[in-house]
């Protein structure tokens, strides 16, 4: 081998160790993996599931069988998520807090990482312990008329997503690292009295109805599941998992109540429509509605009036069947109201007026980045101008004077409040 071959392959050596270094820490009960500068999130991560884990353990009878569950910290830019993958004995948090007005106030760490856990084991718990995940075999005819066919499908975990996502939420709740909030109970309520819930078919996967109602499979499942606690008793929903369910999730229901899941939604759904028509009745007799001023989408917030109370600015999805919003101003006189940016550009921030009333100051993912950065918007020029790259900035404010830009700066997990010159110096 040549010198220049074994310098180069030092170097790529070098390279490949820096760009995939990781930090490993071994727990009691889990391997956590992180990357440099994410030692706090880390150690946050590890004490909640420390802390929970002999709760999921007992609930679901893991002991005996337990192996280390891989815990994997990302950063991988301004937005939220976790993610269970139950069969490789491993979930991913990542560092970002989820931040959406479709879900209430929490501690985004405890409560995520519970969910997570909870699905790890409550899946586990449901599962056969096949060797085999799925499998199927088929027989076909062709060219005879009619063609006919068989299928028989072997699938080592059986259960609907409502189950799924609820009893998480569910183990959540129970560890006190999540709640039934106002959010998710106004959602639930509209759909009650407007007669707009998923039915027992559509609860079981995502996708059955678009827009909002993925998230009502989030919902209908955790409020589902509490139903099912406070009627057939805490140890009920537990059951669900333990029975195991061979062939339809119904066996494992009907183990743990003695119901189907269409008759548990039909008795639920009767107790929904008691209690939020109670207290509907209530309020009707002083009932005061406000003024609708724009229904383009699905999801239209963030609304600010401008200084002289002739135009506001907000976010919308109008326009899509998905929560992808965009820039619009409205002329309050008029209520014409038109987007601002490409399409491309989607803005889910918060949106503050200068003193001046000409500029918009806001905060989006910058193009081809993961990163949010502020943004201004020249309303008499109709020009767009980036005050910053890669900073991470989210909620931003003007000062009265509009010389100074506060913001919140997001870094692994640690957000610190920022100051900034209005011109983004």
């Amino acid at each position: 081998m040549s010198k220049k071959s074994a310098f180069f392959i030092v170097l790529l050596i070098i390279f490949s160790q820096t760009l995939f270094a990781k930090n490993q820490v071994q727990t009691e009960h889990y391997v956590v993996v992180f990357d440099e500068g994410n030692e706090f999130y880390a150690n946050e991560v590890i004490s909640v599931a420390e802390e929970v884990w002999s709760h999921l353990a007992i609930a679901y009878g893991i002991f005996d069988k337990y192996q280390k569950i891989y815990i994997y910290i990302l950063d991988p830019g301004d937005y939220a998520n976790g993610l269970a993958i139950a069969n490789k004995n491993c979930i991913k948090i990542y560092t970002t807090n989820l931040n959406a007005g479709i879900r209430g106030t929490s501690n985004w760490i405890r409560n995520v990482v519970t969910h997570e856990l909870a699905h790890v084991f409550s899946i586990k718990a449901a599962s056969k312990n096949s060797m085999i995940d799925n499998f199927s075999l088929q027989y076909m005819t062709r060219f005879r008329n009619p063609d006919w066919g068989i299928e028989a499908i072997y699938q080592n975990f059986i259960a609907p997503d409502w189950w799924v996502e609820g009893i998480a939420q569910y183990e959540a709740f129970k560890n006190r690292n999540d709640f039934w909030d106002t959010h998710r109970d106004m959602f639930l309520r509209m759909a009650v009295l407007e007669n707009d819930l998923l039915n027992y078919v559509e609860m079981g996967t995502y996708g059955n109805r678009n827009g909002f109602y993925e998230e009502m499979v989030y919902n209908q499942g955790y409020s589902l599941v509490l139903y099912i606690d406070s009627t057939y008793g805490s140890g009920s929903v537990r059951r669900t998992a333990t029975a195991k369910s061979y062939f339809n999730f119904n066996s494992s229901l009907k183990n743990a109540t003695g119901k189907t899941g269409e008759e548990l939604y039909d008795q639920w759904e009767k107790n929904l429509k008691k209690k939020y028509e109670n207290i509907a009745a209530s309020i009707r007799s002083d009932e005061h509605e406000g003024t609708l001023i724009f229904d383009g989408g699905f999801w239209d917030q963030f609304g600010a009036l401008s200084p002289d109370g002739n135009s506001m600015a907000f976010v919308s999805n109008k326009g899509y069947d998905v929560n992808y919003t965009h820039l619009f101003i409205m002329d309050m006189r008029t209520k014409a109201a038109r987007r601002l940016l490409s399409a491309h550009q989607t803005v889910d921030s918060r949106v503050q007026w200068f003193p001046d009333g000409n500029r918009l100051l806001y905060s989006r993912w910058t193009d081809h980045s993961s990163f949010l950065d502020l943004y201004t918007y020249d309303l008499t020029k109709n020009t767009e101008r980036q005050l910053t790259w890669h900073a991470r900035a989210m909620d931003p404010a003007i000062s009265p004077d509009g010389k100074t830009i506060a913001y919140i700066e997001n870094n692994g997990g640690i957000q610190n409040i920022m100051l900034i010159d209005a011109d983004g110096k």
